[in-house]
């Protein structure tokens, strides 16, 4: 088996990377799912204490440069790789794949006519491009399924992970 090529960098490995790399803006959070987080904290902040008992929203978001993923993997657990910021400004190579998920959970029991939709997400798969310096997006998924559906993108499409050595194993879950 390949072993990932981002994996264990010699000093001269990590000096190469850095002359050989660009930089590219990684995504920041989705403006409607950081949306939806806003507008669940602004009700939630509304409500009186004995209606507001349990209610909560919470937003997360990551990104990886994808070095490995599961194929029967259905969660974030599935993708392995090294950690971006949403945000942050990262030094890649050409065509290097970084999946991310910005999802939005908000729970309450909610005013007639305020009512929240109970979550909202979004997934995706984007290789860096050097030619642009910037993230060309190439899977998108707004749905509770995301992860089979960047999986089902990836399998359907190894042209574009597999010359960059990302394999397709079973991961274990990092608890």
């Amino acid at each position: 088996m390949a072993r990932s090529p981002f994996r264990q960098f010699s000093i001269s490995d990590l000096k190469a990377h850095r002359e050989n790399g660009f930089p590219i803006q990684v995504p920041d959070t989705n403006d409607g799912v950081a949306y939806h987080n806003t507008r669940a904290e602004t009700e939630i902040d509304k409500f009186t204490n004995t209606r507001g008992y349990g209610a909560n929203a919470s937003i997360r978001s990551w990104r990886r440069i994808l070095e490995a993923f599961d194929p029967a993997g259905r969660d974030g657990w599935a993708f392995d790789g090294i950690k971006l910021a949403p945000g942050a400004q990262a030094i890649v190579q050409d065509n290097w794949l970084i999946v991310g998920l910005d999802d939005s959970f908000a729970q309450a029991n909610w005013y007639s006519g305020r009512e929240i939709p109970k979550r909202n997400l979004y997934a995706f798969i984007g290789r860096a491009k050097r030619a642009t310096g910037e993230l060309e997006i190439l899977h998108t998924c707004y749905s509770g399924q995301w992860a089979h559906s960047l999986i089902g993108f990836l399998l359907t499409n190894p042209d574009i992970w597999q010359p960059l050595g990302v394999e397709a194993r079973p991961l274990a879950r990092k608890y």
